[in-house]
This record gives C-alpha cells, structure tokens and sequence, in this order.
C-alpha cells in the first residue's frame, strides 16, 4: 500500500488505543533499515572505484601496488558487511516508551553523522583514480577512514544496546 490509500488506513488505524505508538516504532525500524541499506550501496560505488584504479595500475604495469588496493578493497568488504549485521530490531529497542527520546535523538544525530562520512570516503574511493595520488599516499588515509568508520559503527552498537539494557 502507498501514498493516499496507505496515508488514508494510516490515519484511521492510529485512533486504534495503542496502535499509533506502533506505527511510529515499525516507521523507526524501517528507517533504521534504510540507512543502513543507503550507507551499504554508498560504500559498493565506492568499491567499483577501486575496482576502476585496480584495473589502472594492472594496465600501467603496476603490480608492486596492488597489494595496497586488495587491501583496502578487503577492509571496505568488512565494513560493508558489519553494516549488514548491525543491530536492529532488539526487542524494545524503538519502543517509544522504553526509550528517552533525547536518547534516540542523540542516536539520530551520530547516524547524520555516520551517513556525512560514508558519503565523503565513498566520493573518495570513487573517483580515486582521479585524484592525481599514487596508492602510496592515497590509500593508507582512505584505510584510516574506513577503520574511523568501523569504529564509529561499532560505537553505534554499543549505544543501541546500552539504550536496551538502560531501559
């Protein structure tokens, strides 16, 4: 169901006792999904960036420096695929009444955050072999990024799950 017929059972199913509550929380859950879906195909054009330069350097004969971008090719797998198995949807975690609502908020703000950084490091990676830099002095600030990423994602866990314990 989309646009005016859902908006329409929508309004009618909030009068519901409770049921309002519920719809908020589902509309959480999906949101929660949707970034992180939006960070993982982000990171993936990212990806074909670096496929793009690897292919460069195999054309240029540069194989001492493919070894940097297998790397960060590899490291760049990871993360994707941690944001692939982040938390979501933990019983209570979006209950509105389980949860102060200046914490969820706080949790949004560090996800704004989070979605500004996977889209400068994935522009980054995309047009790597535009940027003029050898691997040797491109990639290793690329690789902090991504660990500076991973560290935040992990921090991201850590708090949704404080958020569940706390409650």
């Amino acid at each position: 169901m989309t646009g005016q017929p859902r908006k329409f059972a929508e309004s009618i199913l909030r009068r519901l006792p409770g049921f309002g509550g519920y719809l908020q929380q589902e509309r959480r859950r999906e949101s929660d999904w949707q970034t992180r879906e939006w960070m993982i195909q982000r990171l993936q054009q990212g990806a074909a960036g670096i496929q793009r330069y690897t292919l460069a350097l195999v054309a240029d004969a540069r194989i001492d420096d493919l070894p940097l971008t297998d790397a960060l090719r590899l490291e760049l797998e990871q993360l994707i695929a941690e944001l692939r198995s982040c938390v979501q949807g933990y019983s209570g975690l979006f209950d509105a009444d389980k949860i102060d609502e200046d914490q969820l908020e706080d949790l949004l703000d560090n996800d704004a955050t989070l979605l500004d950084e996977v889209d400068s490091l994935a522009l980054e990676m995309h047009e790597l072999g535009d940027s003029g830099s050898g691997p040797k002095q491109a990639i290793p600030g690329l690789r902090q990024r991504l660990q500076q990423l991973r560290d935040r994602l992990k921090q991201r866990e850590d708090r949704m799950r404080n958020l569940v314990s706390g409650a």
